[in-house]
């Protein structure tokens, strides 16, 4: 494609997705500055229809992209994703909460997604049943009550607070030194009766017990990936989604969970797939784009945005990177409050 084609596609693509109408020769003469006279540009976008890049839904209306003109846009034309400082910082104050569940982590995430973007976002999170014990400590906070905290790699944290018998704190570092030992480095899917027996003996109190192993066996009830979705809602704010019909189609392809992580799963291992390429025939009217996430060199899960193929897909990127990159850095420990 030459360089005038692009610099057409382009001004059409970033027309329609600012005002979600179909874009005429005049408008691009008038607005854009390409220096070309509208029957120069109404050739051009003829061309450009022929190639397959852009169509014309009524044959009196102007052209608007294809999704072969939008994957263009997102490889070759798009401006180089990034937000600005003011709003990475609203991103990381958002999300800056140490030592919290994963989901809750993820739920934050989501809910910060949907803010920046105004799309539908989702997250896949990681199952605990492979996580790696990086530690267990025991942290009195009083004199009848002690803080469990199980910490699994890549920076997963669970406690608990449990009410004890008085115990020494200097027992409760020993015991929580003797048990990190025995189990650091182990997976929880290896935390077998044998090792629960022999943990019993580290234990101060009768108390921590039952609660120390519950938090451990946690990761064997979780056994699989999970999907999350939140801000669904802002799908309707966009013109493309005011059909009541193709409103509840979208609404019920976004509960289909199984579906959804396979779209997920792929878009994060392109970054963006658009319209007829996903997988699912249910969000085919939509885009996806998507980022893995993980720490201590684990890839865990991946989080991203659902919209119309008309999506800012500048922002989008931006946003979802960002968001991907905290979490990452959540796991790994290196967040800054």
């Amino acid at each position: 494609m030459d360089r005038r084609k692009e610099a057409i596609l382009r001004a059409i693509t970033d027309d329609y997705i600012e005002t979600a109408e179909p874009v005429g020769s005049r408008t691009i003469a008038r607005k854009y500055g390409l220096g070309l006279s509208p029957a120069t540009i109404r050739n051009e976008m003829a061309d450009l229809e022929e190639l397959g890049y852009l169509h014309q839904p009524h044959t009196s209306a102007g052209r608007i992209p294809s999704d072969k003109g939008y994957r263009f846009y997102v490889d070759v034309l798009i401006p180089d994703p990034k937000i600005s400082e003011e709003e990475e910082q609203f991103v990381r104050d958002k999300m800056s909460v140490p030592q919290v569940k994963a989901d809750e982590v993820l739920r934050r995430a989501l809910r910060v997604l949907g803010l920046m973007t105004h799309y539908a976002a989702v997250a896949i999170t990681p199952s605990l049943m492979d996580s790696v014990v990086r530690a267990v400590r025991f942290v009195p906070i009083d004199d009848r009550h002690v803080l469990v905290v199980v910490v699994t790699d890549p920076g997963l944290v669970q406690n608990r607070i449990v009410e004890v018998d008085r115990v020494a704190s200097e027992a409760l570092t020993v015991a929580g030194q003797r048990i990190s030992a025995r189990l650091r480095g182990r997976a929880l899917r290896d935390v077998n009766i044998d090792i629960c027996m022999e943990l019993a003996e580290e234990v101060p109190d009768p108390n921590l017990y039952p609660v120390l192993m519950e938090m451990l066996m946690e990761g064997l009830a979780d056994t699989s990936e999970k999907v999350l979705v939140d801000g669904t809602i802002n799908l309707m704010d966009h013109p493309e989604f005011r059909q009541i019909a193709r409103a509840k189609a979208l609404l019920a392809a976004l509960e289909e969970r199984e579906r959804l992580h396979e779209v997920i799963s792929m878009s994060a291992q392109i970054g963006v797939v658009i319209g007829e390429e996903n997988v699912y025939e249910g969000v085919r009217d939509c885009s996806v784009v998507s980022a893995t996430y993980g720490g201590g060199g684990w890839t865990v899960g991946a989080v991203g945005v659902i919209g119309p193929t008309r999506m800012e897909y500048a922002r989008a990127i931006a946003v979802v990177q960002l968001v991907a990159d905290m979490l990452s850095e959540m796991l790994s420990g290196t967040m800054s409050a």
